[in-house]
């Protein structure tokens, strides 16, 4: 709730309604990227949880990987249309959301890394991990109440972006690293 909501309020503190409403747009735009990982979540947990019940720990990292290529594939095409036709995407909100065309492909990275990452937050939290998941999340609500207050002032909504897409990839790549630290489990595509 604090990493969703902190942007809008410091937003309605430093700048005008219409960048908030700009904002507010672009960032609820720029979650459809990870529209696949919310439905792979709901489907992918509950076995996360069986599995590591069973102690099968190999075929859970085969679901967790599996899942994070399928999602990362399913995504990019979103995230493409995202990052070279912003201004047109928002123009179907009315012409006066097109100047958010930047913060929607910086929104859109950080909701790409989160899908990248894989279903690191279910697999912590199925796997008895909870506490180290709830340690993260509280971590990237202080990162993003900081990163808000130093960027808004400065840069307005593209600031507000970079504080929500900086703190999403924070805490998904935090956890990534936790799920391949303790569980052995690597989720993050290889790049060679």
């Amino acid at each position: 709730m604090v990493i969703n909501w902190t942007p809008v309020l410091m937003l309605g503190i430093w700048v005008s309604n219409a960048e908030v409403g700009i904002f507010s747009i672009a960032n609820r735009t720029a979650m459809l990227v990870n529209f696949t990982l919310t439905a792979v979540n709901s489907i992918a947990a509950p076995k996360f949880a069986a599995l590591h019940q069973q102690g099968n720990v190999k075929a859970l990292a085969h679901i967790a990987q599996n899942s994070a290529k399928l999602m990362t594939l399913a995504a990019s095409p979103m995230l493409l249309l995202f990052l070279f036709a912003p201004e047109w995407i928002l123009a179907l909100f009315g012409a006066q959301f097109i100047e958010g065309g930047l913060a929607l492909s910086i929104l859109a990275m950080g909701q790409f890394i989160n899908v990248v990452t894989g279903s690191v937050s279910a697999v912590l939290v199925m796997s008895g991990y909870e506490r180290l998941q709830r340690n993260i999340l509280i971590l990237c609500a202080f990162l993003c109440i900081v990163l808000n207050t130093v960027l808004i002032p400065n840069f307005g909504i593209i600031g507000a972006a970079l504080a929500t897409a900086i703190t999403l990839a924070a805490k998904n790549l935090v956890a990534a690293m936790v799920v391949w630290q303790r569980m052995g489990i690597r989720t993050l595509p290889k790049i060679m």
